[in-house]
């Protein structure tokens, strides 16, 4: 199963990324519409993520704080 969700701001910075890498490396002129229309070009994505990779991030997350603060 999956989840739809909006793009937070760290995905908008890395999809922004990824489309100017592309549009250099090919010259996409869609890129480039993309890129030059990107305020109203990102309401058209969403993140679609896979619940049980989500727990996974999560599970993750979690031990990496626990380690952090040396609980459990």
């Amino acid at each position: 199963m999956v989840e739809l969700e909006n793009l937070d701001e760290n995905d908008q910075n890395n999809l922004l990324e990824l489309i100017k890498n592309h549009h250099k490396l090919t010259d996409s002129t869609i890129a480039s519409e993309i890129l030059n229309t990107w305020p109203n070009s990102i309401k058209n994505f969403i993140k679609v993520m896979p619940t049980d990779f989500k727990k996974a991030l999560e599970m993750m997350s979690n031990k990496k704080l626990k380690n952090l603060f040396n609980y459990g």
